[in-house]
């Protein structure tokens, strides 16, 4: 079983992916990709620690070569992949300060064969491609590659299995709203989803397909149906 989670900073998703790995076969294994490189990331590190104490989960070390995690643990299980995003960021930036052009490629290919090799896996990555801001080139560059590998890990799942989040988890949770006739040809910036309601938008279904990258700044065609991730009440609000 294979899982895809994408969504904002601090929206709840790593809480809401252990929760998923948990209702997933044992053994637990979280796959810990963070390369810590500064007092935020000594403090994301310390959270995540603190949010798994007591949930059984054996710690993996793996910060590169992915694969090698499959190697590590003692038997195949449930292995929970936090973050996506971490992971490209030690594969496309080498140490020398210089950049790996095809981490990419290799990356989604790797991520694809491990959810073929493990029992269940569920991956986080942290959802990027929303708030309009330049970042220049460099960022620009390492954002469209993640948004590939978040394509690949998508065609890894099927819908269904994306939307069996919903019922995994008593205080979060993927909904499908359709969109409203007042949003028709608005774009997902212009809406403020996030700041008006609380959630993001992870996804746009249209005619059958699912978009895990949708353009921010695209208008929203008549009949698409927005997926969206956050707190159940606040989901309540937005299907109102």
């Amino acid at each position: 079983m294979t899982y895809f989670l994408s969504g904002g900073s601090k929206s709840g998703k790593s809480m809401l992916a252990q929760k998923i790995a948990k209702s997933l076969p044992a053994p637990h294994y979280y796959l810990a990709t963070l390369r810590p490189t500064d007092a935020e990331d000594r403090a994301i590190v310390a959270r995540h620690l603190q949010e798994r104490d007591g949930w059984g989960f054996t710690t993996l070390e793996c910060e590169c070569g992915i694969l090698s995690a499959l190697e590590l643990a003692p038997e195949n299980g449930t292995f929970l992949l936090d973050s996506v995003t971490a992971l490209l960021a030690n594969e496309m930036f080498r140490p020398d300060g210089s950049v790996d052009w095809t981490a990419g490629d290799r990356l989604a290919n790797d991520l694809v064969r491990f959810s073929q090799l493990a029992r269940s896996v569920v991956f986080v990555a942290d959802f990027v491609f929303s708030d309009g801001r330049d970042y220049g080139a460099l960022t620009e560059d390492y954002r469209s590659v993640l948004g590939h590998i978040g394509v690949k890990l998508a065609q890894a799942v099927t819908s269904s299995s994306i939307l069996d989040f919903i019922e995994l988890s008593d205080q979060y949770g993927i909904a499908e709203l359709t969109l409203p006739e007042a949003w028709v040809g608005k774009t997902i910036r212009e809406l403020n989803i996030r700041a008006k309601y609380g959630v993001n938008i992870i996804a746009v279904r249209e005619n059958g397909k699912i978009n895990v990258v949708p353009d921010a700044d695209e208008p929203l065609p008549e009949g698409c149906v927005l997926v969206a991730v956050g707190a159940n009440d606040k989901l309540t609000r937005l299907r109102g």
